[in-house]
């Protein structure tokens, strides 16, 4: 899916859509949720996580 795709799904703006994608700004859990249910993907798998430090 293009980010204007998931742009016209979400409502939100290419540009926020840009920041997310390249690590810019983290998603709150609001935004994960959103995007996990547009693209069918469990909200854990959308950052690593170093549970270990």
């Amino acid at each position: 899916m293009s980010q204007a795709d998931f742009s016209r799904k979400s409502g939100w703006s290419t540009r926020m859509i840009s920041y997310y994608c390249n690590d810019e700004r983290k998603m709150s859990v609001e935004a994960l949720y959103v995007a996990s249910v547009i693209l069918n993907v469990p909200m854990d798998q959308f950052y690593e996580w170093d549970v270990g430090k």
